[in-house]
C-alpha cells in the first residue's frame, strides 16, 4: 500500500487529488497539507511513501520546500504537481530533488500512474514538459532572458514575482536583506525590468508563477 501526503493550497484541487487516491486499491491517503509549514510537520511519518505537492503554496517557495523535505527525508519520493509549465522551473524542481513533475492539466490515469512509478523509486516527467526540458538543454540562440540567471538568481526572482519581500526572503534563505537586494538589482539588469510590477508581468508571461 502506497501511503500518501497531498499539499496543495486550493481546496477543490487537493480535494480532488484526495478522491483520486482513496479510489485506487494500491493507495491511501494519510495526510493532506495547504502550506510549507504543515508539508514538514505531514513528511515526519515514516509510513508515507509518496509526497504530491503543488509548488506555489503559501508561506513557501516550492523550489526551497522541495529541498528541506529532501533534507529532512531523503528516502521519501516527491511528484510535484503544478500548473507552471515553465521548462526551467520543471528543472529547477527536478534538481532541488523532486522525482517527478506533473501538469494539473493530466489525466486521473496519469497521475496514478506517475505516483506509482515515483514510490516505486523511479521518476516521471509530463511529456509535454520532457520535450520543453529536452529542448532547452540544447544551445539555442533564442535563450530567454531568465535562462541567464543563476540557480540562486531564479529561486529569489520566482519569490520576488510571487509577492515575497526582501526581508522575509532575507529570513527563509538565510540571507542578508544586502545580499538578497543585491541579487534582486542584478536580475532587474539581466531581465532588462525597472520594477517589481514588470517581473511579475514578466514571469506570468513566461508560465513561472500562476496567475
Amino acid at each position: 500500500m502506497i501511503s500518501i501526503v497531498v499539499a496543495d493550497d486550493h481546496a477543490v484541487v487537493r480535494h480532488g487529488i484526495c478522491s483520486l487516491i482513496e479510489l485506487a486499491p494500491d493507495m491511501e491517503l494519510v495526510g493532506e497539507a495547504c502550506d510549507g509549514e504543515q508539508v514538514m510537520s505531514a513528511i515526519k511519518s515514516p509510513e508515507i511513501r509518496l509526497l504530491i505537492m503543488d509548488l506555489n503554496m503559501p508561506g513557501s517557495n516550492g523550489i526551497d520546500l522541495i529541498a528541506k523535505v529532501r533534507g529532512a527525508r531523503p528516502d521519501l519520493p516527491i511528484l510535484v504537481f503544478s500548473m507552471l509549465s515553465e521548462s526551467q522551473v520543471a528543472e529547477a524542481a527536478l534538481m532541488a530533488g523532486a522525482n517527478g513533475y506533473l501538469s494539473k492539466t493530466s489525466e486521473p490515469e496519469t497521475i496514478l500512474a506517475a505516483a506509482r512509478q515515483c514510490a516505486a523509486g523511479g521518476s516521471y516527467v509530463d511529456p509535454s514538459i520532457a520535450v520543453s526540458l529536452i529542448m532547452s538543454s540544447k544551445n539555442k540562440p533564442d535563450v530567454k532572458l531568465h535562462d541567464k540567471l543563476s540557480k540562486r538568481e531564479l529561486q529569489i526572482m520566482l519569490m520576488l514575482a510571487s509577492g515575497t519581500s526582501v526581508n522575509k526572503i532575507s529570513e527563509q534563505l538565510f540571507l542578508s536583506p544586502k545580499t538578497v537586494s543585491t541579487h534582486k538589482f542584478r536580475i532587474m539588469q539581466k531581465l532588462g525590468l525597472e520594477s517589481i510590477a514588470d517581473l511579475v508581468r514578466y514571469a506570468l508571461r513566461h508560465q513561472l508563477i500562476e496567475q
